[in-house]
This record gives C-alpha cells, sequence and structure tokens, in this order.
C-alpha cells in the first residue's frame, strides 16, 4: 500500500481520507480498506477500495493480505505482487495512469 501512495504522490495526487473511523489508512474493516484520493485541484475524489482475504477465505485484520484494489464505481484494477517482482512496478503505473485519466475524463465531464 505504501507504495501506491508514493506513486500517486508523485504524479500529484494526495490522500484525503479513509473509512477508518481513527484515520488509520492502513486499518482493514470487513476485509477492506477505503481511501479518497484527488489529483490536484480537482473537485472530486477518486475512492479507493483494497480489499483483503485471509487464508481459505478466513476472515482477516492483516494489512498483508491485501490482495488488490479497486476503483470504487470504475474498471481501474490493481493485483498486488511482490515488490522485487519487474510487472509490479509496471502494473502500478499503469494503474496510476488509469487513475490520471480517470481524474481528467470527470474533469472534462463537468466542464
Amino acid at each position: 500500500m505504501e507504495d501506491i501512495l508514493v506513486a500517486l504522490e508523485q504524479d500529484g495526487w494526495r490522500f484525503v481520507g479513509t473509512d477508518d473511523p481513527g484515520g488509520d489508512r492502513f486499518a482493514l474493516r470487513d476485509e477492506t480498506v477505503r481511501w479518497s484520493v484527488v489529483r490536484g485541484d480537482a473537485p472530486d475524489a477518486v475512492e479507493l477500495e483494497f480489499r483483503a482475504y485471509g487464508p481459505l477465505g478466513q476472515s482477516t485484520d492483516r494489512p498483508g493480505d491485501i490482495v488488490f484494489v479497486q476503483v470504487v464505481g470504475g474498471d481501474e484494477t490493481l493485483h498486488f505482487e511482490k515488490r522485487t517482482r519487474p510487472e509490479w512496478r509496471s502494473r502500478l503505473r499503469t494503474f496510476v495512469l488509469a487513475l490520471n485519466r480517470l481524474a481528467e475524463r470527470r474533469r472534462r465531464d463537468r466542464a
């Protein structure tokens, strides 16, 4: 999740909130973490939902069990892989670029 946060910030996104009442951006609730992020001065936040699955489908509260992140109400999804795999960086970059395009579409639609 840290990799995603850093990649978003490098492209002008900023974290603006989470669904955790205590504000912990990594706390799982019902096997999910939700983030709100905005790019630049965009008025609309993009909601990201991280999903976790425990061993054999059991419930989990471990951030290490997160397997993917998706845009709420969108098609953009990123499945987690080992950070050392070259595919991870490439897929992470593709995901961030997809979010950039989504933010631009939303900006144009509002104009």
